[in-house]
């Protein structure tokens, strides 16, 4: 028996045709994040690689993925920062300890310093530009800006006014310290709140972000309810100590969702600048 196709019918099937444009956009965005293996992301190479001291060369971030560099303080956390930045412009081993990160010539890189006064900085900023082969003149593509004075809700809107202005043509988010982005590192409201911002800031622009933060006292866990969360949603984790009765630092790769890198260790010059150390001594390049 024929079913009668009723005014009711037809109008029902017709909303169902236009059902999907009245989504929301986050429930429309859904069906494009649905899983095929004739649908790779657009650019699913690694971004970031670090050389392992036998020449093998192992995948630490992609695109959109988040990359935390934590440690007690004062264990050279910026040094790496700057370190894995500068591996954008140079190949050299003293200048990027093996790091490695394959930007576009035209990809951007935001570096924001939450911590240091302006004087240091500075400073800080001059040595990377050195590092990066760039003595006494600007990288056009390096954005780097001193937070410290503002609050962290202004730092909230100041990121989001970058990342909505500059958007995938950011390549690389530097954030120097995590921390300061929350009012409270135990607050669990914003703890969850900062993980939706960088999960939406890494989504949308499909940057590597790479953050510090510190550890709890005696501990190799990175401090408070910010660093529990932010241990389950990162993709790749360094563990950065100083080495007792050594001025050194040893990295260790204690998170990845891949392949580990091997622990490394590195010091200062007396310039301020990184050096690889081997077998316990510092090699110079």
């Amino acid at each position: 028996m024929e079913t009668a196709v009723n005014d009711n019918m037809v109008n029902h099937y017709s909303e169902r045709e236009d059902f999907d444009e009245r989504l929301p956009l986050f429930l429309q965005a859904l069906k494009e994040r649905r899983f095929s293996v004739h649908n790779p992301p657009p650019d699913i190479k690694w971004i970031l690689k670090k050389q392992n001291p036998d020449g093998r060369v192992v995948g630490v971030a992609s695109k959109g993925e988040i990359v935390m560099v934590y440690g007690p303080p004062k264990s050279r956390k910026s040094t790496i920062l700057n370190c894995i930045t500068a591996s954008a412009f140079s190949n050299e081993l003293a200048t990027t300890l093996g790091f490695d990160l394959d930007l576009d010539t035209d990809e951007q890189i935001i570096y924001l310093d939450t911590e240091m006064p302006l004087t240091a900085f500075h400073r800080r900023q001059m040595k990377l530009n050195n590092m990066c082969g760039f003595k006494g003149e600007d990288i056009p593509q390096i954005h780097a800006f001193s937070m410290k004075p503002f609050s962290f809700r202004e730092r909230l809107a100041q990121i989001e006014h970058l990342v909505k202005d500059m958007g995938k043509s950011i390549g690389l988010m530097v954030i120097d310290q995590m921390a300061d982005l929350v009012g409270d590192i135990n607050e669990r409201k914003d703890a969850n709140a900062l993980i939706e911002r960088l999960s939406f800031w890494s989504d949308y622009t499909g940057a590597v972000i790479i953050g510090s933060i510190h550890v709890s006292k005696q501990s190799d866990e990175m401090t408070g309810v910010l660093g529990s969360e932010l241990a389950k949603k990162m993709d790749s984790g360094f563990y950065l100590e100083k080495m007792k009765g050594s001025k050194f630092t040893k990295v260790t790769h204690l998170l990845s969702r891949e392949e580990d890198v091997v622990t490394f260790k590195f010091d200062h010059n007396e310039h301020g600048y990184p050096v690889l150390v081997i077998d316990d001594n510092p090699v110079q390049f």
